[in-house]
């Protein structure tokens, strides 16, 4: 039950950073955190 949870925890983490990594490449470094919506 427990593994479980957590690998499900594991899924939306790689989920997340793939997410960001194809966000990042589009930004220079300095824009990822002033970059408007």
């Amino acid at each position: 039950m427990v593994s479980h949870r957590i690998q499900n925890l594991e899924k939306r983490l790689c989920g997340s950073l793939l997410d960001l990594g194809r966000h990042t490449r589009q930004t220079e470094p300095g824009e990822l955190f002033y970059r408007p919506a």
